[in-house]
């Protein structure tokens, strides 16, 4: 099973991080977490910007739970 390990600057220079549940299907297949063109990735940056934060490449982003899975996380 593949691992989506954090990714983004350390520590972030912003003094911010993003911590998700875990990886979705398409952050799985990349190998990267909350990518731009997964469901919620594309939400999250997307509203992360229009509020006024950092971009993606000034925070360090990561998922709780490191590999996708079907089942509900326990």
């Amino acid at each position: 099973m593949r691992k989506v390990q954090g990714d983004g600057p350390l520590p972030p220079p912003s003094g911010r991080m993003v911590i998700g549940e875990r990886p979705g299907i398409e952050e799985h297949k990349a190998g990267v977490p909350f990518c731009d063109w997964a469901p919620a990735g594309g939400e999250r940056w997307d509203r992360w910007e229009r509020v006024g934060l950092p971009p993606r490449d000034q925070v360090y982003v990561t998922n709780l739970v490191k590999t996708f899975s079907v089942e509900p996380p326990s």
